[in-house]
C-alpha cells in the first residue's frame, strides 16, 4: 500500500527543528518561496485554511458567495464560512477531478464574490477556460488553489499566477512540508501589505487570547495541545513550548494506546501507523 502521509524528514530536519529559532526564519522562507513560485510576494500562516480567511476578508468580502469544487478538503469551507461568506459548490469536470468550469459560470450570479480554482493531484486547472470567465467577469477575483500542485503549469503557464493570489498548503501531507503551515503568493502589493497586516494583527490578538485563557485556567496539559490541533493559532503554542513538545508525543501516544488496549477485541482502525 502507497502511504498517504510519508514525508521526507531526515536528521538533518530533525535537528533542525530543534536548534533556536531566529526572528528572520519565516521572512527567509518566505523570500525564497515567493522565488521559487516566479512572485513578488509571499506570506506565511500557521495553516492553509487561515491563509484564505483572512485572504477572502483581505478583499473585502463578506455575505458573498465564493464558489469552489465540491471535491475539495473540507478545511477550504471552513475558511470560507469562518470568513462570513457561504461556499456555492460545482462539481468535477467530465474525466477529471477539477472543478466544471462551465458549471462555474452558471453558478455566477450578482453576489458572487470569488472563484477558488483547484489544481487537484498536480494537474493544472484548464486556464484557458479559466481566462474566458476573466474576461467576461472582470469584477470577481480568482484565487488559485494550488495545495496540491505546487508550480504546476498549463501549456507552459504556470497557474499559481493566474489569479489575485495563490493559495499553498504546507502540512505532512503536501508536496513540501513544514509539518504544519500555508502560503499565500501574490503579485499585487497592495493586497500583501493589508493581508500581512490583517495576519500580524489577528494572529497577534488571538494567541494572546489563547495563552491569558491557559494562564487563567492553570491549565498545563498536553491535552490542550493534541485538542487544540483544529485551532489556527495552535502551531504558535506548540512552538512556545518546543523543548517539550517530546514528552508531549510521547505522553500522547501512552494515553491513547491504553485506550486502544480497553476497546473490544478484533475492533478495526484502531493502531498507530508505522
Amino acid at each position: 500500500m502507497i502511504p498517504r502521509l510519508k514525508p521526507t524528514l531526515g536528521f538533518r530536519e530533525f535537528i533542525a527543528a530543534l536548534r533556536p529559532s531566529r526572528r528572520d526564519y519565516v521572512e527567509r522562507f518566505e523570500r525564497a518561496f515567493a522565488e521559487l513560485m516566479g512572485q513578488r510576494y509571499a506570506i506565511a500562516f500557521p495553516y492553509g485554511r487561515t491563509g484564505l480567511m483572512l485572504l477572502l476578508e483581505s478583499l473585502g468580502l463578506k455575505d458573498k458567495e465564493i464558489i469552489c469544487p465540491a471535491y475539495t478538503c473540507v478545511v477550504v469551507t471552513h475558511a470560507i464560512v469562518y470568513s462570513g461568506n457561504t461556499p456555492v459548490f460545482v462539481d468535477c469536470g467530465p474525466g477529471e477531478f477539477n472543478m466544471n468550469l462551465d458549471q462555474a459560470e452558471r453558478a455566477i450570479t450578482d453576489n458572487t464574490g470569488a472563484i477558488i480554482a483547484t489544481s487537484l493531484f498536480g494537474y493544472p486547472v484548464n486556464l484557458d477556460r479559466l481566462d474566458e470567465l476573466r474576461e467576461k467577469y472582470p469584477h470577481i477575483p480568482i484565487i488559485q488553489d494550488c495545495a496540491h500542485s505546487f508550480a504546476a503549469k498549463w501549456n507552459g503557464r504556470p497557474v499559481q499566477k493566474e489569479g489575485i493570489a495563490a493559495l499553498f498548503g504546507l502540512n505532512i501531507s503536501k508536496t513540501l512540508t513544514s509539518i504544519f503551515g500555508g502560503m499565500i503568493t501574490t503579485d499585487d502589493e497592495v493586497l500583501y501589505r493589508k493581508l500581512k497586516m490583517l495576519r500580524d494583527e489577528t494572529l497577534r490578538t488571538e494567541l494572546y487570547a489563547y495563552m491569558a485563557t491557559i494562564l487563567r485556567d492553570n491549565v498545563d496539559s498536553p491535552a490542550i495541545i493534541i485538542n487544540g490541533v483544529e485551532d489556527h493559532i495552535h502551531l504558535l503554542v506548540i512552538l512556545s513550548r518546543k523543548y517539550a513538545i517530546m514528552d508531549v508525543l510521547r505522553e500522547a501516544k501512552t494515553e491513547t494506546s491504553k485506550w486502544i488496549k480497553r476497546q473490544p477485541a478484533g475492533n478495526p482502525g484502531f493502531a498507530w501507523q508505522g
